[in-house]
């Protein structure tokens, strides 16, 4: 026998369905059961007369795919079905009068009442209890931000209390949808609900996006309870197996963005992951994986699980676009890579290589360090760990260089050499006669907190703006409107394209700058 519940706010209830919008495929089912909490006593599951939910008596879901799935396969065993469904009903707590959710926390609201409910089922049925719970909410918690913000912790919460009250096992299993990203903040619970499938073992989601909806953009059309209810049962069958539900151990599966900020999460198998060209959360999961872009991002995507030597960035089309047919873009300087402080790393693809235009950054690959461009492709090695501290500075100066964008370079005493990326660093000289070196245009402006003129120095001479550079219009000085500099490059001279603002000097003035705080050639 199998014992399995329904249970979520309206696309598990099966919003506006009736007798009439029945899958063809569906047959009378004498081993087929759903509990009538009405009458106390299991029955033959009826669609359309007793599956539905408060004021949809009518109302059918996704128990009935899943039925229909289950009798083909499983031709003389008996199934059982608890359905407990509440339209519009939040998982956050809402205190408001005649307000009611879904929280564990909420005494004698929804979930009480369905413990009750599958207790009194459990009893008629010999006091067996479910296998299997598939969970089907998130639309209202979307709608409210605070809501989406908590919704990860309270459905971890929520998953707890159904196995200890409803399943009375730790480990049982429990599938759930991923809600679509209609919502205001439909792409937070979304990401909430990714996250928790990877970090909670015996639960496993489906893709709710690809379930066609009714005209109000909410609810799931027939056929989108009939999808539905077949991804559960996949689930359910992974699960009697012995496997994950969420993916094979196999090729794997292709996942496709919805659109900018979409949680995208693949299974145990070799997944492909297509990203838009906004900031997706992107996680694999087990398996040789693939991320890819189609075009470049406007905002950077977050790998959340990088397996550096075994998954895959494919850049492939980005550098098409850009015209490089190389075999290590990484050496040839149209990918770029930084560390990016918290143990991660920065991809930026340069689309006209090495000197020309700002590259553009397309990911983030969290708690995964890659030097090079194997490291990117299934190859190479986690790259191997930071060398020893240098030895303390002596009066001579030392020499540091910026491990990339947003580093702090700090000076000592001495007269130092600080070598700046190509982002937005902080340089500190620190007494001493200073000099603040750049090997390449940035991209975004460093800081310098404490340029000293007449002693200190700006050494621009790798960018090629010549010994006249500041005569000539090619190096630009700008008030900063409190008391500092902005330092504009324009490669081109006056008339041409727009400057870069490459530096900012904080509380120097620009009529403070002389020749001789300039290294250009």
């Amino acid at each position: 026998m199998a014992f399995v519940v329904f249970a979520g706010q309206s696309n598990t209830g099966g919003a506006f369905m009736s007798a009439s919008t029945l899958p063809a495929a569906w047959r009378p089912d004498p081993l087929t059961l759903i509990w009538n909490d009405r009458s106390q006593a299991w029955e033959q599951m009826a669609p359309g007369v007793n599956t539905g939910f408060g004021q949809m008596p009518e109302a059918w879901g996704p128990e009935v795919a899943f039925a229909i799935q289950f009798r083909a396969e499983h031709r003389d065993e008996v199934l059982r079905i608890v359905k407990s469904a509440w339209g519009g009903s939040p998982l956050a707590q809402d205190h408001g009068q005649w307000k009611y959710d879904w929280s564990p926390a909420s005494q004698d609201e929804i979930f009480d009442g369905t413990s009750q409910m599958i207790l009194r089922a459990s009893n008629a049925a010999d006091g067996v209890r479910p296998e299997a719970v598939f969970w089907g909410q998130g639309e209202t918690d979307a709608e409210n931000a605070s809501s989406a913000a908590a919704y990860g912790g309270n459905l971890a919460a929520l998953f707890q209390a159904i196995r200890a009250e409803w399943m009375h096992d730790a480990d049982g299993h429990i599938g759930f949808y991923r809600i679509n990203t209609s919502a205001p903040n439909g792409a937070q619970v979304r990401y909430a609900q990714s996250e928790l499938d990877q970090a909670d073992g015996a639960a496993d989601s489906v893709d709710a996006r690809a379930y066609p909806l009714l005209g109000d953009g909410l609810h799931f059309s027939a056929e989108g309870y009939r999808l539905s209810g077949e991804d559960y049962f996949r689930l359910f069958e992974a699960w009697r197996e012995g496997g994950a539900g969420s993916g094979g151990t196999g090729g794997g599966r292709v996942v496709n963005s919805s659109g900018p900020g979409d949680a995208l999460i693949g299974g145990a198998g070799a997944d492909t992951l297509n990203a838009s060209q906004g900031s997706d959360v992107l996680t694999g999961g087990g398996g040789a994986d693939v991320f890819h872009w189609a075009a470049q991002p406007w905002s950077p995507a977050r790998v959340t699980d990088f397996k550096v030597g075994e998954d895959r960035l494919d850049l492939s089309d980005l550098l098409k676009a850009a015209g490089y047919s190389g075999g290590d873009a990484v050496a040839d300087g149209y990918v770029i890579l930084f560390e990016d402080g918290q143990g991660g790393s920065k991809v930026l693809v340069d689309a006209d290589g090495p000197g020309g235009a700002w590259a553009n950054y397309v990911v983030q690959l969290e708690k995964a360090v890659v030097t090079d461009w194997a490291g990117l492709q299934g190859g190479g090695s986690p790259a191997p760990p930071p060398p020893p501290p240098p030895p303390p500075p002596s009066e001579g100066g030392v020499r540091l260089e910026s491990e990339g964008p947003g580093d702090v370079l700090e000076g000592t005493s001495g007269a130092d050499t600080l070598v700046a990326s190509r982002g937005s660093d902080q340089l500190f000289g620190g007494a001493g006669a200073d000099r603040f070196v750049w090997t390449a245009e940035p991209w975004s402006p460093a800081e310098v907190r404490d340029f000293a003129p007449g002693a200190d120095r700006l050494d621009l001479s790798a960018l090629g703006l010549g010994a006249d550079a500041l005569a000539a219009g090619r190096v630009l000085l700008l008030s900063d409107g409190a008391g500092g500099t902005k330092v504009l490059l324009d490669a081109d001279g006056p008339g041409g394209a727009w400057g870069n603002y490459a530096i900012h000097l904080q509380g120097v003035a620009p009529e403070r700058l002389g020749a001789s705080d300039w290294i250009f050639s």
